[in-house]
């Protein structure tokens, strides 16, 4: 990966308008997920100019209630009822259906990504999903050259960030050199509902991911953990201390080194199960114990069938378990 401030910035494309989110034609429904409420669909919208149908993704999102105490969308949320309906009832438990009134704060998020490539549409695909072994070995025959092929293009979104061109209104704290980063809201919060916090801090240095993560950064892992932790509960007095989820995906969705920063009680993200996340106080603690550990280790992780490396890992062995290779 190219030094970050070799690579000339380029101008974000225009924002998308309300007009061009109307024309929305609708191809098909990528995921559907009824537990976290979350929808996914691919269509096309038109170009700033009207001129071309371009692919796009539309991640849909119910919202939290973000009840609070004396306000009045709360204490008066059950009287602002409408059209409601009963829908069954047992002994003292009753179920019904109801719409809260126009007069209350919008109750979903929308996400889009436009103009999409094919590799968003696989990403936000409902597919089937392997437990992959990713040996030290593995990692520099298959995953290695996978993440060199990828142009300077793919971050190009992330160097925006890093170097003022794109973004710069949501940053909340940019770190001095030499051990740099930015942290800023991440697309998936409301950035209102504390219970479903969600930040982002990215290295300026080119780490592509974890398995790159020597004694050398610990510096780097250590200032982001305090700086972060400082910098958010001085934007947002009512997080208490010891209430942030400090982590690292393997495999991440790019590879530009980031760490996720949510509240403790938010649970909704597929991102934070086991099979992808790993603690960031549990990784400094590691390269505490050995600086090269991540070199050596074996790493296991989930991988979809859509994703670009499922095929190349299960052709070189990487989701089997040696030890059942003989029963």
């Amino acid at each position: 990966m190219k030094d970050l401030d070799s690579d000339k910035a380029t101008i974000p494309s225009h924002k998308i308008t309300l007009d061009q989110i109307k024309q929305f034609d609708f191809e098909r429904i990528l995921n559907d997920d009824p537990a976290l409420k979350t929808l996914c669909l691919l269509g096309k919208i038109p170009d700033k100019d009207g001129s071309l149908k371009q692919p796009a993704i539309f991640n849909l999102e119910k919202r939290a209630f973000n009840a609070k105490l004396n306000d009045p969308h709360t204490t008066e949320l059950l009287a602002n009822l409408s059209n409601l309906t009963i829908t069954g009832a047992n002994d003292i438990y009753h179920w019904s259906t109801g719409w809260l009134g126009e007069s209350r704060p919008a109750d979903i998020k929308v996400s889009i990504i436009s103009p999409c490539t094919d590799v968003h549409i696989k990403k936000h695909s409902k597919q089937k999903t392997h437990l992959v072994r990713e040996t030290p070995e593995l990692y520099n025959k298959v995953t290695l050259p996978f993440i060199q092929s990828f142009p300077a293009s793919r971050t190009q979104w992330v160097r925006n960030i890093l170097n003022g061109v794109s973004e710069q209104e949501d940053v909340v704290y940019t770190s001095p050199a030499p051990l740099g980063f930015t942290l800023l809201p991440d697309a998936k919060w409301d950035r209102k509902t504390l219970a479903t916090l969600y930040l982002t801090m990215i290295s300026k240095e080119p780490i592509p991911s974890l398995r790159s993560l020597r004694a050398q950064h610990l510096p780097l892992l250590r200032e982001m953990r305090v700086s972060a932790e400082r910098e958010i509960r001085a934007k947002w007095p009512d997080v208490e201390r010891g209430t942030l989820r400090f982590f690292i995906h393997y495999q991440p969705s790019y590879y530009h080194f980031h760490v996720h920063v949510t509240h403790v009680s938010y649970n909704g993200a597929l991102g934070m199960s086991v099979e992808r996340a790993h603690l960031l106080d549990n990784v400094i603690s590691l390269l505490e114990i050995d600086g090269d550990i991540f070199d050596k280790m074996t790493l296991t992780y989930a991988l979809g069938e859509m994703h670009g490396l499922w095929k190349p890992m299960k052709e070189h062995g990487g989701w089997e378990d040696p030890s059942l290779q003989d029963e």
